[in-house]
C-alpha cells in the first residue's frame, strides 16, 4: 500500500479509509470476495497516490471517501457470505446475496457521490459570490477613493482664488461682501457670479458633507436691519448655489448681522472683513441626498 510522505497530515477520510482496508483485509473478504477486496484495494491506493501529490486537495478528500466505501463494501460482502455458514449453501445463494449487495453498496455509492457533486457546486457557488462581493467592495472603495481624490483637488483649486481656511467647523471659505453684493442690497452682482460658480463646482465634489452658507456685516446699522441684511445676503447666495447644481437637502443659511466680527469695526478696512459671506463643509456630517 502507499503511504504519503511529508508534514502534511493525512486527512480524517484517508485514515479512516485505511483502517477500514486493513478490517476488511482480515476479513472473510480476504477468501470469499476477493474480487471487491481488490476494488478496495486499487481504489485506495487511488487516494493514496493523490495525497502524496496533492494531500490538501478537495479531490484527495473525495478519492479517500470512495476508497473508504468500498472497502466496506468488501468487508460487508466477505461477513454476508461467511455467514452463509454452510459451503453449499453459500454457494447456493452467494451470487444472489452478492448482487443484491453490490446493488446496495452501489445505490449508496451514487448516492454519496451525488452529495459530493452537490456540495461541490454549492461550495462554486459560493466562492462565486464571494469573489462579486470582493470585487464590488473594491470597485465601491476605488469609487470613493477617486471621489476624495476629487474632492480634494477642488478644494485646492479653489484655495489658489478664494480665501479658504479650516477651523474647529471644518474648511470655510470666505467671500467678500462688496464683491458679493451693492451697499445695503442683496442681490447678486453679475460680476460675482464666476467665483460663485467655482464655489458651486467645488461643492459638488464635497457628496457627503452639509454646507452652511452664513452672512456677516459690519456694525454699521440697527441690528435689525443687519440682522435681516445678512440673513436675505445668506439666503441669496444658497438659491444661486442651488440653481448651478448643489443639492437644496445639503445645504442651508443663516445670517449673524455683526456679531461675528473678524475685523475692527472703528475702521473701513476691519468693517470692509465683517462685510463677508462664508460658506462651512461641516466636518463629519453626512448629506442624506
Amino acid at each position: 500500500m502507499l503511504v504519503a510522505c511529508g508534514s502534511a497530515a493525512p486527512p480524517r477520510e484517508l485514515v479512516d479509509a485505511r483502517a477500514a482496508y486493513a478490517r476488511a483485509e482480515q476479513s472473510p473478504a480476504q477468501k470469499l470476495v476477493p474480487a471487491e477486496l481488490h476494488v478496495a484495494h486499487e481504489s485506495l491506493e487511488d487516494a493514496e497516490r493523490s495525497f502524496k501529490g496533492s494531500p490538501e486537495s478537495q479531490d484527495t478528500v473525495d478519492r479517500a471517501y470512495i476508497a473508504l466505501r468500498k472497502a466496506q463494501r468488501a468487508e460487508a460482502l466477505g461477513n454476508a457470505a461467511a455467514a452463509e455458514g454452510d459451503k453449499a449453501l453459500a454457494e447456493k445463494d452467494v451470487d444472489k446475496t452478492k448482487e443484491q449487495l453490490l446493488t446496495n453498496a452501489d445505490a449508496k455509492l451514487k448516492t454519496t457521490e451525488g452529495a459530493l457533486a452537490q456540495e461541490r457546486t454549492a461550495l462554486a457557488q459560493e466562492r462565486s459570490a464571494l469573489e462579486q462581493q470582493k470585487q464590488a467592495t473594491e470597485a465601491e472603495r476605488a469609487a470613493r477613493l477617486e471621489a476624495e481624490k476629487k474632492a480634494s483637488e477642488a478644494m485646492d483649486a479653489l484655495s489658489k482664488s478664494l480665501a479658504v481656511k479650516s477651523d474647529p467647523r471644518g474648511t470655510v471659505i470666505t467671500l467678500s461682501g462688496g464683491v458679493l453684493f451693492a451697499t445695503g442690497q442683496a442681490a447678486i452682482l453679475a460680476n460675482a457670479q464666476a467665483q460663485l460658480n467655482q464655489v458651486a463646482d467645488a461643492l459638488k465634489t464635497q457628496a457627503e458633507h452639509h454646507f452652511t452658507v452664513e452672512g456677516h456685516t459690519d456694525n454699521q446699522g440697527t441690528d435689525r436691519i443687519n440682522d435681516d441684511l445678512s440673513a436675505r445676503r445668506a439666503n441669496a447666495v444658497r438659491e444661486y448655489l442651488v440653481a448651478r447644481g448643489v443639492s437644496a437637502n445639503v445645504i442651508t443659511a443663516q445670517g449673524f448681522g455683526s456679531k461675528r466680527p473678524i475685523g475692527a469695526n472703528g475702521n473701513p478696512e476691519g468693517r470692509a472683513m465683517n462685510r463677508r459671506v462664508e460658506i462651512i463643509v461641516d466636518k463629519g456630517i453626512t448629506a442624506s441626498n
